[in-house]
């Protein structure tokens, strides 16, 4: 018997009509590519430090914490502007200082709500395009970094673009890296036969998950993207993949019968998938349980937040993704199970 879920961890994606030999076309000729977003960003700070003396990077303040704590080693001072995409919509109140030698990532947050940063000429601009990798191409910034495995079916990987004809690091060959890689790939297996009903072990390829993504905070600064995963990526039609998700959100926010404020992304019928503000923790913790209860499997984007306003609405938001391994179907059964719930 085949087994549902929808949202989590990605399965092992080996149906030929995602397949492509066009997968890297998404990225532009100069990319470099890293075991994880995070690596991609240390190597592109620490090649910027040592090469261009960078002495300042600014991250968002809402923002995923443990990505700030991987680059703290470094020898460049980090500073946080306030930003957080439920409650700023202007960026003239920023507080930058513009000139040479500081760094600001700008987040494409959830593929909904960006900064032009427009007002800026001396600060280096890093783009974050985890969340969108479509723009990839579209994107202005000195440089853009972001991770893979978010919107794609790999196990591990990150990438940094350039426009600029210079040479980005490349990162070094790691085993722990390929260990990894093995394990998470293992995991997307065991789910894939799991989803098929071959099997009815969800613990172990949960566990494995869990695993892999605790080893990726270990010190893998600079490691490269594992031939594994860069094979997978090859072969993948990121293109057609994303499309399918893009089209997905386009039908559940046409669909979805609930207050738009609730719903980040409602206005523009795009993003990385369906993003909720709640009223209340009591409310988002109420959703996701049952949602849960419906084996849909939302995510907290981002725990661990540092200023009081952010954390107060990191307790209200919850992320639904609405990706490829979704059908029509699918999606009409996620919207009616919302709908029912804001119904009640």
């Amino acid at each position: 018997m085949i087994s549902k879920e929808f949202g989590s961890d990605f399965h092992l994606c080996l149906e030929p009509e995602w397949q492509s030999k066009k997968g890297t076309s998404l990225f532009l000729k100069n990319t470099s590519f890293f075991l994880s977003g995070r690596a991609a960003l240390y190597s592109l700070l620490r090649e910027g430090i040592k090469k261009y003396k960078w002495k300042t990077v600014y991250f968002p303040s809402y923002y995923c914490q443990e990505v700030i704590q991987y680059v703290k080693e470094l020898s460049i001072k980090i500073k946080i502007y306030n930003f957080n995409p439920f409650l700023d919509f202007s960026e003239t109140n920023i507080n930058i200082n513009d000139e040479g030698g500081n760094v600001v990532i700008n987040v494409d947050f959830f593929g909904v709500v960006k900064n032009s940063f427009s007002n800026i000429k001396n600060v280096v601009l890093i783009d974050d395009l985890t969340h969108n990798l479509r723009s990839i191409k579209e994107s202005k910034a000195d440089f853009i970094f972001g991770s893979l495995r978010k919107e794609i079916p790999i196990p591990t990987g990150g990438f940094i673009s350039t426009r600029k004809q210079q040479k980005l690091p490349k990162g070094n060959k790691n085993n722990l890296a390929l260990t990894i890689v093995i394990q998470k790939l293992t995991a997307m297996y065991l789910k894939k036969r799991y989803l098929e009903g071959v099997t009815s072990d969800k613990n172990t390829y949960r566990e494995l998950f869990i695993a892999s993504e605790d080893s990726l905070q270990c010190e893998l600064k600079d490691s490269r993207l594992p031939k594994i995963s860069n094979a997978l990526l090859k072969d993948l039609n990121i293109t057609k993949i994303l499309k399918a998700k893009n089209k997905n959100i386009k039908v559940a926010l046409t669909s979805l019968k609930i207050d738009k404020k609730i719903v980040l992304n409602n206005n523009k019928k795009k993003g990385a998938g369906l993003v909720f503000k709640l009223s209340s923790k009591k409310e988002r913790n109420d959703l996701k349980a049952y949602l849960v209860k419906n084996n849909i499997y939302p995510a907290i984007l981002w725990p661990k937040q540092s200023s009081k306003r952010d954390v107060e609405i990191e307790n209200r938001v919850l992320f639904l993704h609405l990706d490829y391994r979704y059908d029509i179907n699918d999606v009409k059964y996620i919207v009616n199970k919302l709908n029912l719930f804001f119904g009640e």
